[in-house]
């Protein structure tokens, strides 16, 4: 690899790195990053991307807004870069195919290589019509189309929904709580105020990781409430014979129901994205570079 070092306001001559860093250093971190930033300039400008269009005016969950032109901001998106994992998104299949080879050859004038293992196909057809047929390959070899995968802790589904990642996320809450049952839910010596903070704590946490980012209907709020009425009635030993409403339960457990922690949830995270600088937002770090290119 052949670098150029800024000193004094003069660019250096061009010379070799003939050494890496070493595991654990503070620098890897940054400097991977500047890499990959640089690879970024290697795709076409005509890359293939989709466009993203959002709407902070009206009431979010009202469809017109959605469909609206007006009081709208679009830009575009042709990859989800996070550490070494890179996911490249396109409109149709024949431009997933193109974005993948450009992504490759930049990949392969970077000296990096692409694990054809781990690299999946998922097709999110939201629109009622025939699956479209998609067969990409990588240096030859075709690559597995899947319904659905996890990335980042999260499940993509080809139904693009969130169903698939809330099942998820009530499987691993109860495996958390099954873990902790005879230790802690199960045990007589422990009183129940420290029962329900272990619960909010671990099983609470586990069930509604990134919930901020999900897309809720009823039935997946139905079954996350219904997770967490079961879990706080049996630490606080209330049968179903007992006859006790759900508003009484969350009280006797100081708790809030499911759709209340959600939306809070989403409050501190739209918080934390409005006290962000501009120069750390995504839109300005990750797509401005390639807008900036096309124009």
């Amino acid at each position: 690899m052949i670098s150029k070092v800024v000193h004094n306001n003069h660019i250096t001559e061009t010379f070799p790195i003939t050494c890496g860093l070493k595991q654990g250093c503070v620098l890897a971190l940054t400097l991977f990053s500047i890499y990959l930033a640089a690879m970024l300039y290697e795709l076409p400008p005509d890359n293939p991307s989709i466009d993203m269009r959002y709407h902070i005016d009206g009431s979010l969950f009202n469809a017109a807004p959605l469909r609206s032109t007006r009081h709208t901001t679009v830009f575009s998106l042709n990859n989800l870069q996070f550490a070494d994992n890179m996911a490249a998104v396109a409109s149709s299949p024949e431009d997933l195919e193109r974005s993948v080879r450009n992504f490759t050859s930049a990949y392969e004038r970077f000296g990096l290589t692409v694990n054809i293992g781990k690299t999946k196909v998922l097709l999110q057809n939201t629109l009622e019509n025939e699956e479209p047929v998609v067969n990409i390959q990588i240096w030859g070899k075709e690559v597995e189309h899947v319904t659905q995968f996890s990335y980042l802790g999260a499940v993509l589904s080809a139904e693009a929904t969130s169903g698939k990642d809330v099942e998820k996320r009530i499987q691993a809450a109860n495996v958390a709580y099954g873990r902790l049952g005879k230790r802690v839910f199960q045990n007589r010596d422990l009183l129940r105020t420290t029962k329900l903070m272990v619960y909010k704590a671990v099983v609470l946490t586990t069930l509604l990781y990134g919930c901020e980012t999900w897309t809720l209907h009823k039935e997946d709020l139905k079954k996350l409430e219904c997770f967490h009425q079961r879990k706080l009635r049996a630490i606080m030993n209330i049968r179903w014979q007992d006859k006790v409403s759900n508003i009484v339960v969350l009280n006797r457990g100081r708790s809030q129901s499911i759709e209340a922690i959600v939306a809070l949830h989403r409050l501190h995270w739209a918080g934390h994205i409005s006290r962000m600088p501009e120069e750390r937002l995504p839109k300005n770090v990750l797509y401005s570079e390639l807008t900036d290119r096309r124009r």
